[in-house]
């Protein structure tokens, strides 16, 4: 897990970067601070955008059945100490530790570094491959009440996952996220992105919230 160099509030790939998911058009207007009150008990559904916009402080999870593509978008979007890829840093846990103890170490070593970037009021993005709803349940747990915890979801289609099993698994993620249901997990929005938005998205910022 990377150490912090204080964060990054705002980050957008530059047009020397905008090679393979990329895009030159114009940017859609992003969905941030301002959006519509979510509906009580579930997660607001917010459409992808080309800048994925989030409230400063906040944390986001990237999940989907293809890890690879979910690592590949977001490192794209992110310097190294801004994220945290929970599937890297729980083989490292596997190593030191018994199988029953890594989900358990992995969240602390997770929830100590969220814990050190809400300090110095930085958002933290997550990443994994993991689609289990204890693992979002538990990653959701970690974030500032204020502001929020926010989920985004890869729909890769049916080419790039691996077995039956795991493709089920990734259309009730979807499913949840497009409902809104997911927000029983503890998530404030969910967004899912499909291939053909892959190639729109060219940044991620965290914008303050309009004192009223």
């Amino acid at each position: 897990m990377a150490s912090s160099d204080g964060g990054v509030r705002s980050v957008k790939i530059g047009a020397d970067e905008r090679t393979g998911w990329s895009s030159e058009r114009p940017q859609r207007a992003s969905s941030g601070p301002g959006r519509p009150p979510r509906p009580p008990g579930k997660a607001l559904p917010v459409a992808a955008s080309d800048t994925l916009s989030f409230p400063a402080g906040s944390l986001v999870v990237f999940t989907g059945a293809d890890a690879v593509t979910v690592h590949r978008l977001v490192a794209r979007m992110l310097p190294r100490p801004a994220l945290i890829s929970y599937d890297v840093l729980a083989r490292a846990v596997a190593e030191k530790v018994g199988p029953e103890r890594v989900t358990e170490v992995t969240l602390q070593l997770v929830g100590k570094r969220v814990a050190e970037r809400q300090a110095e009021g930085q958002a933290t993005v997550i990443e994994t491959g993991d689609l289990s709803a204890e693992l979002r349940t538990a990653l959701a747990k970690l974030a500032d009440r204020r502001a929020g915890s926010h989920l985004v979801v890869l729909d890769s289609g049916r080419k790039a996952v691996g077995d039956d099993e795991r493709f089920e698994a990734l259309r009730a993620v979807v499913t949840g996220a497009r409902s809104g249901e997911i927000g029983s997990e503890g998530f404030s929005t969910a967004m899912v992105l499909g291939r053909v938005d892959l190639d729109k998205v060219t940044g991620i910022e965290f914008v303050q919230r309009r004192q009223r």
